[in-house]
């Protein structure tokens, strides 16, 4: 068990916890990127309804057209930054038994799992670790941002029209998704 202390916050992390990290942080991450397509798609219609009046087909398949562009754009980036540094290791092409390091043929497998598992367990702890500088409490004041956006959908959603509706809906349950991934993500940092 490591502990560290954080604004004054004891923080102890038990390899029980940092083991399930990873699961919760990739739940958290689609939660998040889930949220905010939603409230993307919802400002985006709410001001498209203002643009293209008394259409309302053409309003929502432009928001759906540009959260789509936004969306593609965005995974290709992530995937062209990681082609660029994901290489071959001199580690793969070693041969089991031929590995200079002590345990490196456990049952886990050879060389490159031994190198994969304790690279992984250290990004974790770091990840941990930054997230608990970043968010130092559980639930925090910059939780106030999307319960105001909460707000404003609910407010936009209240208007007469079913552009607005929709719209104002989409923005409501974006920003409570956000709300529900920092409240989970604050929970398992701080766990």
């Amino acid at each position: 068990m490591e502990e560290f202390q954080v604004s004054g916050t004891k923080i102890s992390i038990r390899s029980s916890s940092l083991s399930k990290f990873p699961l919760v942080y990739s739940r958290v991450k689609g939660l998040a990127i889930g949220a905010c397509l939603l409230w993307g798609f919802g400002l985006i219609e709410v001001v498209t309804v203002d643009v293209f009046p008394g259409t309302y087909y053409v309003s929502f398949v432009a928001a759906i057209v540009a959260v789509a562009l936004v969306g593609v754009l965005a995974i290709w980036y992530f995937r062209r930054g990681v082609d660029t540094w994901s290489g071959a290791d001199g580690c793969t092409n070693a041969q089991v038994g031929q590995c200079s390091q002590p345990g490196c043929d456990a049952a886990g497998g050879g060389c490159l799992t031994k190198i994969n598992r304790e690279i992984s367990d250290r990004i974790t702890e770091m990840e941990k670790s930054k997230l608990a500088q970043l968010l130092r409490h559980k639930v925090g004041a910059e939780i106030l941002f999307p319960i105001f956006w909460i707000a404003v959908g609910v407010k936009v959603a209240a208007g007469s029209t079913i552009e607005f509706q929709v719209g104002g809906l989409a923005i409501a349950l974006g920003s409570l998704g956000l709300v529900a991934a920092r409240v989970y993500l604050g929970k398992a940092v701080f766990s």
